[in-house]
């Protein structure tokens, strides 16, 4: 009796040292089966997944904030652009302006006095208009018949605004009292003076010496910047000189 309850006692032992190796066995398979596998791989993929989103974050980051570096680049550059074009028109226009108050000669800032008004008047104020000027001398017979055909051009040309007409008496013993009976009496109704030594030389150095000798009837024609344009010696009739005018009025 004794021993078979020693046998009994064996055998439940027995039974429970397997069930123990078992159990073991099971835990230490899910453990290094596909538990283990599974959890294994998914903190690998999770890493992973991690790092790729990580990436993105700093691609898309740097994306960020190269766009609005880039944005900020070329509206600076495009502002400096526009500072230096707009520098250099000023600079530009300044520099055509100069030239232009250098080319003037000093004669174009003599005020003149009018003969009939006794207004004053410079070729510079002129500036915008065309300016058909004639040196001349009240004893000059040629003169007479120039300024003939001059006063022609005016009744072809009829009132305008943009033009004038100058003469100027390059003779230093005639006066302006006497040039205004002359030009009334002629019906010579556009703008007359006398000119002084330092107009004569103005003109000669300008125009040659030519200009002041009044049987050439010199004529020349300044157009609306201020330029000079002489015309040939000699008499112009009334169409020559309307030809020559139009070239600048138009």
């Amino acid at each position: 009796m004794q021993k078979f309850k020693y046998l009994v006692g064996v055998f439940v032992l027995a039974a429970v040292f397997l069930a123990a190796c078992g159990a073991g066995s099971t835990a230490d398979n899910v453990m290094d089966g596909n538990n283990g596998s599974s959890m294994g791989e998914n903190a690998i993929d999770n890493n992973d997944n991690m790092a790729d989103n990580m990436e993105d974050e700093i691609a898309n980051s740097e994306d960020m904030s190269e766009e609005p570096h880039d944005a900020m680049d070329d509206s600076m550059n495009d502002s400096m652009e526009e500072k230096d074009d707009s520098m250099m028109e000023e600079d530009s226009d300044k520099d055509a302006g100069m030239m232009e108050e250098v080319m003037a000669p000093p004669w174009f800032g003599h005020e003149f006095t009018d003969a009939v008004t006794g207004e004053t008047f410079t070729i510079n104020g002129f500036r915008g208009q065309v300016v058909l000027v004639e040196t001349m001398a009240m004893w000059c017979s040629n003169c007479m018949r120039q300024q003939q055909q001059v006063r022609e051009l005016h009744n072809l040309l009829g009132e305008r605004e943009d033009f004038v007409g100058v003469g100027i008496d390059v003779d230093l013993n005639e006066d302006i009292v006497r040039l205004a009976g002359y030009t009334q009496d002629n019906g010579f109704d556009w703008y007359y003076s006398v000119a002084n030594q330092e107009v004569l030389s103005g003109i000669s150095d300008t125009l040659g010496g030519q200009f002041l000798n009044p049987p050439s009837t010199p004529i020349v024609i300044i157009d609306k910047d201020g330029n000079m344009h002489p015309l040939p010696f000699g008499i112009k009739s009334a169409e020559e000189l309307l030809a020559a005018v139009e070239m600048y009025l138009n």
